[in-house]
């Protein structure tokens, strides 16, 4: 891809092979996400569960992140508006999205739905960034949403004649939209610590997303939520305690410490495995079908994006 050579020069490759180790557990991170988004639906309200998940990150990092917030404290006055549009982009809509579209869909679509991210990464780095892509990128990014339509359309293109989308796969790719516009201008992040702009930014999401959980509560949220912690309290406060510490601190740390290493195009590509270890934990622990049209879609997105990443490769050869 665009975004530069594979080992920048300078960077340790020590340093290099962590930042593909991270983004390994990153993936494993948000397809449990994703599992635990669904097995959480009918018991957490979507928008409840994903303020949930930012407070009590938040709640985690506070001692850790206090010192580095008040001596950062002038970069973001300054840089404000950045934080929160990639807060508003990567915090309040993403997972809070996710969490509405698994209502209605499956784990194994929603997964398989994030395959399409890398590649719009690089459309969001276009036109955010004046990358200009090239033949191979533009052919396979034809190629990857060739895979998502199949995916969609559940492999008959006869639906087109009757096509309304899914409500749940459409949450999932206004989700995608939002994580891939967050990964690629997350290269204005304002030169600050780690731990305090990860704390600001879980800050500014769950105050985002405060009022909406309010509103889904009153609105009838809060039954559901009472009826499954007096049925079931230690599977709730399981799946709020792994969405708030897992695929939110410890993905979210080794994801930007990532993109800072590699770049956002780079990184970006490792977000193919989480449809992968996503449909793998869904067959297995909600007994959710594997069907051919999945297969297909997946094939063509990852074709396309091994056409999309062979320029670049010829280049640095």
């Amino acid at each position: 891809m665009t975004s530069g050579p594979s080992a920048p020069q300078g960077v340790d490759t020590r340093l290099i092979a962590l930042a593909y180790l991270l983004l390994c557990g990153t993936a494993v991170f948000w397809s449990g996400n994703a599992i635990a988004g669904r097995l959480a639906s009918g018991a957490v309200p979507p928008i409840t569960l994903a303020f949930c998940r930012w407070a009590l990150a938040c709640l985690f990092l506070l001692p850790f992140a206090a010192r580095a917030v008040m001596r950062d404290w002038p970069v973001i006055k300054k840089n404000w508006p950045v934080i929160i549009g990639l807060s508003f982009a990567g915090i309040g809509c993403f997972n809070t999205f996710l969490y509405l579209g698994l209502q209605t869909t499956s784990a194994v679509n929603a997964g398989l739905l994030q395959a399409a991210m890398p590649l719009i990464i690089v459309i969001f780095t276009v036109l955010g960034f004046r990358e200009t892509p090239t033949r191979w990128q533009v052919a396979g990014l034809a190629l990857g949403f060739t895979g998502v339509a199949v995916i969609i359309l559940r492999g008959d293109v006869l639906h087109l004649a009757v096509f309304r989308f899914n409500g749940g796969d459409l949450w999932c790719l206004l989700g995608v939209l939002c994580y891939a516009a967050y990964t690629a201008f997350l290269r204005l992040r304002p030169a600050m610590g780690q731990i305090s702009f990860i704390f600001i930014s879980f800050a500014l999401g769950a105050s985002m997303l405060a009022p909406f959980a309010a509103g889904e509560l009153y609105l009838g949220g809060a039954d559901m939520l009472s009826g499954a912690v007096a049925a079931e309290p230690a599977s709730v406060a399981a799946l709020i305690l792994y969405v708030g510490i897992f695929p939110s601190i410890g993905a979210y740390f080794f994801f930007n410490r990532a993109v800072d290493v590699l770049g956002a195009n780079r990184a970006g590509v490792s977000l193919y495995l989480v449809p992968l270890f996503t449909s793998v934990l869904a067959v297995f622990l909600l007994n959710e079908p594997f069907r051919l049209y999945h297969l297909a879609g997946l094939a063509l997105i990852f074709a396309g994006l091994g056409i999309s990443a062979r320029r670049s490769a010829v280049r640095e050869a």
